[in-house]
C-alpha cells in the first residue's frame, strides 16, 4: 500500500474512532489497533495526534470546498444553491455516517491550543457561505428583506447539526432524505414570505 493510501486510510480510520468513541478516544494506540500497524508506523504520517486530527479536518473539510465549487458552477438561484448545500451535506452523512460524527465533535477540539483557531475558521465558513447565500437571495429580491442573513444562517446550520445528531443518536433509524425535503420546504416557506 503506498504512503497517501495508507495515510487515508488512517484518516478514514480516524473518523470512525471519533465517531465510536469521541475525540477522547482517538489515540495513537487506538488507531494503530485498528488498523493493525505499530504506533511508529503512523508517525510515519502524523507527529502527533494534533496533527492526525487536522488532517481528519482536511479531511472533512475537502467536502465543504467540493460543494462550493458545485454551488458555484451551477450559477442557479439562491434558494436552490441553499436547498443543494443542505442536501449535499446531509447526503454526506448517508453515504457516510462516521462523517456525522466530526460535524456534532467540534466543541471538544475548541480546548486544544492548536485545534481551537481551525476549527473556529472551519465553522464560520460555512456560516459565512450560508450568509452569503441568503444575501445574495434578499439582494436578487428572491427572499423577503425581512430575514437577518446571518441570524437565518446559524439556524441553518444548528438545524443541521441538530438533526444529524438526533440521527446519530436514534442509530440512524430515520431517513435523512425525508429530513432533507421537510427542512429545505419550511426554509424556502421562511426566505420567500
Amino acid at each position: 500500500m503506498d504512503s497517501a493510501h495508507r495515510k487515508t486510510n488512517l484518516i478514514i480510520t480516524a473518523i470512525e474512532i471519533i465517531d465510536d468513541l469521541g475525540y477522547q478516544g482517538l489515540t495513537i494506540h487506538e488507531l494503530g489497533k485498528r488498523q493493525n500497524i505499530s504506533d511508529a508506523a503512523i508517525y510515519k504520517h502524523f507527529k502527533d495526534k494534533n496533527d492526525l486530527v487536522k488532517s481528519v479536518l482536511d479531511y472533512y473539510n475537502d467536502f465543504f470546498n467540493k460543494i462550493t465549487q458545485s454551488i458555484e458552477s451551477e450559477n442557479t438561484s439562491s434558494i436552490k444553491a441553499i436547498e443543494k448545500f443542505i442536501s449535499e451535506y446531509l447526503k454526506l452523512y448517508m453515504e457516510h455516517p462516521h462523517m456525522a460524527g466530526i460535524l456534532n465533535s467540534f466543541d471538544p477540539f475548541r480546548h486544544e491550543k492548536d485545534l481551537s483557531k481551525y476549527i473556529s475558521d472551519m465553522f464560520l465558513r460555512r456560516v459565512t457561505y450560508l450568509k452569503k447565500l441568503i444575501q445574495r437571495g434578499i439582494d436578487n429580491n428572491e427572499f423577503t428583506r425581512q430575514v437577518d442573513a446571518e441570524s437565518l444562517a446559524y439556524v441553518m446550520m444548528g438545524t443541521m447539526m441538530s438533526v444529524t445528531l438526533s440521527w446519530r443518536i436514534q442509530n440512524y433509524s430515520f431517513s435523512l432524505t425525508d429530513k432533507i425535503q421537510l427542512i429545505t420546504a419550511q426554509i424556502g416557506n421562511v426566505l420567500t414570505s
